[in-house]
């Protein structure tokens, strides 16, 4: 859990070093460094603010289509990647792992009784018998 943990962050500091890149100087609000662009690219990837910040790039670019056009697929690309799947697998493996430690405590139980079970079962033959 914690290397998916460290594949996410690896993730979001690459987008955010590429998009400091592409952005700085049309968003310097969002993506002036890298490290300020590593807290917007965390924002998009909670889905706060994640149509804020391309509607921003778009209204400071100049009037070209395709410029625009790929800014948002780029933040789409983003808030689907690191958003939706990056978040969601994070978020499950965590869940996945605190129900496991659950798991292992309760079959620890459930072995403990089952060997009280037998013991008794034992008993009962050996006085029955």
């Amino acid at each position: 859990s914690v290397f998916v943990l460290i594949v996410l962050l690896i993730y979001n500091l690459l987008l955010a070093v590429l998009s400091s890149y592409f952005f700085h100087d049309v968003a310097p609000e969002f993506f002036a460094n890298p490290l300020l662009s590593f807290y917007s690219i965390f924002q998009i990837f909670t889905v706060e603010g994640w149509n804020e910040i391309p509607a921003t790039i778009v209204a400071n670019t100049p009037g070209q289509f395709w410029t625009p056009f790929l800014t948002r697929v780029y933040f789409l690309m983003i808030v689907l990647t690191g958003g939706i799947f990056g978040i969601s697998i994070v978020n499950a493996i965590f869940v996945d792992e605190m129900t496991m430690d659950n798991n292992d405590a309760l079959e620890a139980k459930m072995d403990a009784l089952n060997q009280k079970v037998d013991e008794l079962v034992k008993q009962l033959n050996q006085r029955n018998g």
